[in-house]
C-alpha cells in the first residue's frame, strides 16, 4: 500500500476507504491503536500474520502477556454500512487525537490514519524529506 489521501470524517465520525488503498484491504479488515500513535487498518489475513508471534508467547512471561494485550487490546473488526463507511470509535479516536480531519498513508500491508494535527512534527511530503528518509534508511543498512 503506498500514497495518501486527506480526509474529513462525517459528523457521526465515519469514514469510507477510498478506493486506491480499498482494493488492497480487500473485503474483511481490522482497525487498531498503530505505532506512532495513529491507527492502523490492516486486512484481515494480513493481522492474522503481524500477530501470529503473539501465540508463542509463554504463559509463565507475565510481561510479554502484558505486552501481547498492548498490541491486540483495541484491535475493532470493521462492519461497513450500505455506503462502504464504518464508525471509528470514540476509544480509537481518543488514543489517535483524531476530530474530524486526518491523513491516511499507505504504508506497506498498512493503511495508517492519522489526526491531521499530529502530522506537523513528522517529516512527510516536506522538501527534502524523500532525501533525508533514504538517508536515515541508508544509514541503518537499507540498501537501494
Amino acid at each position: 500500500m503506498q500514497g495518501c489521501q486527506d480526509v474529513i470524517l462525517d459528523e457521526k465520525f465515519r469514514l469510507r476507504i477510498p478506493n486506491k488503498f480499498r482494493s488492497e484491504l480487500g473485503e474483511r479488515f481490522v482497525i487498531f491503536h498503530g505505532l506512532d500513535d495513529c491507527l492502523s487498518i490492516m486486512s484481515v489475513t494480513n493481522f492474522e500474520k503481524y500477530k501470529a508471534p503473539l501465540h508463542n508467547i509463554p504463559h509463565s512471561d507475565i510481561e510479554a502477556r502484558r505486552a501481547a494485550r498492548a498490541v491486540i487490546g483495541t484491535v475493532e473488526n470493521i462492519d461497513e454500512d450500505s455506503q462502504m463507511r464504518f464508525v471509528i470509535s470514540a476509544e480509537l479516536r481518543e488514543i489517535a487525537g483524531i476530530d474530524k480531519q486526518i491523513r491516511l498513508i499507505g504504508y506497506l500491508d498498512t493503511l495508517e490514519v492519522w489526526a491531521h494535527e499530529k502530522l506537523d512534527g513528522i517529516d512527510f511530503g516536506k522538501a527534502g524529506s524523500v532525501t533525508r528518509a533514504m538517508t536515515t534508511l541508508s544509514d541503518i543498512g537499507y540498501n537501494f
